[in-house]
């Protein structure tokens, strides 16, 4: 593993897509702070110094699990901290209901990215809807997790982690009740008709 730490960086996502085809499989890349963090559907991901923000490249992989084994990944770490982590599928590790951490999955020339990114410190910039863990996480025992997981099974604890599971959820201005992760990934949707969706991508809320 070949690890490349910064001070500060445009994205760290994007770091490495501009390098990808001269960097080593498993080359990570860690910044003290992102002048231009991205999430997913191109929002703005707010990088002040004090979180944790890194990014894996992956080559020669299936793509399918790597969110995936992410944020079970930082749940885990989050978890051994003594906090009390949720996945929201796909991509959001949430304390107490709101987004810690946000992971964004990009392919570049047949290659993979894994961009995770933290919230550690206390930011008054920070959406309503997020939240911080208030304590210092190493970057390296996610790493270790990160890969361990992409080597074994990983769906039976995301499925732990999981806060979706068996609760009405809104996917675009339909709703029904999240009624399993298959081994895939893919969320599956049971409608109020009966009718069964498979969602492989994209955004739920959980209905309250």
């Amino acid at each position: 593993m070949n690890i490349i730490h910064l001070d500060t960086v445009d994205s760290t996502n994007t770091y490495l897509k501009k390098r990808a085809n001269d960097l080593p499989d498993r080359t990570v890349v860690i910044a003290r702070s992102q002048t231009s963090g991205r999430g997913t559907r191109e929002r703005g991901f707010i990088s002040p110094e004090g979180g944790l923000y890194m990014s894996v490249l992956l080559k020669n992989v299936k793509p399918d699990l790597l969110t995936v084994c992410a944020g079970v990944s930082v749940a885990d770490v989050i978890s051994e901290y003594g906090g009390n982590p949720k996945i929201k599928w796909v991509n959001d590790v949430l304390i107490d209901g709101k987004k810690v951490c946000g992971i964004l999955t990009e392919a570049t020339n047949g290659n993979y990215i894994v961009g995770i990114g933290v919230n550690i410190k206390h930011n008054a910039n920070l959406p309503e809807t997020a939240t911080t863990l208030g304590f210092e996480i190493a970057p390296k025992k996610i790493l270790e997790r990160f890969f361990y997981y992409f080597d074994n099974d990983v769906m039976d604890k995301y499925r732990t982690y999981s806060c979706v599971l068996g609760q009405r959820i809104t996917f675009g201005e339909r709703e029904g009740i999240a009624s399993a992760i298959l081994d895939n990934g893919n969320l599956e949707v049971k409608l109020d008709n009966g009718e069964i969706v498979i969602l492989n991508s994209g955004e739920v809320s959980i209905k309250f």
